[in-house]
Formats: C-alpha cells, structure tokens, sequence
C-alpha cells in the first residue's frame, strides 16, 4: 500500500475510494476488514457511516501484526459478519 508507483499511494487512494463509496451510500449496513497476513475486523455491520469513516486516517500498513495478502480470511470475515447480521 505504500507503493510510490502511482501517486498519490495506493493507501491514499484507498482512503479517497472508501470515502467516495461511503459518501454515496444511501441505506444498509456496511463493515471494514482489513487483512494483510490475517484478516481483522475494524467496526462491524453499522447503518452509522460516519464511524467507518472516522477509521479511514487511522488505516495503514503498520497496524497489521502480520505482512500478506490474505484475501481468503478478509471473505471469511466478511461472510461471518453477514452470517451474524442474520
């Protein structure tokens, strides 16, 4: 995510991107995972936006205990949240 091979990094456009979608959403839940070499739930299922994007400065790299790329545990925290949201 700290790749300088577009500008600005891909963690900056990441947070542009999130924030775009967040701004556009009209109703329903929505979470953030994050995952590097595991993957870990940063705020649950909220209908409360503005809590998944008082998040998005604290995001990068350094805060995952573990480097990787670990789509496979983000799916799998995802599809528990869902599963839990019944």
């Amino acid at each position: 995510m700290r790749s300088q091979d577009m500008q600005p990094s891909r963690l900056e456009r990441a947070r542009f991107k999130l924030a775009d979608i967040l701004a556009a959403r009209r109703e329903g839940l929505t979470a953030l995972i994050v995952y590097a070499g595991d993957a870990h739930v940063v705020t649950p299922l909220s209908d409360d936006s503005h809590t998944v994007e008082s998040m998005l400065s604290a995001l990068a790299p350094e805060i995952m205990p573990s480097q990787g790329s670990n789509l496979p545990a983000a799916i799998e925290a995802a599809t528990g949240l869902l599963h839990g949201a019944g």
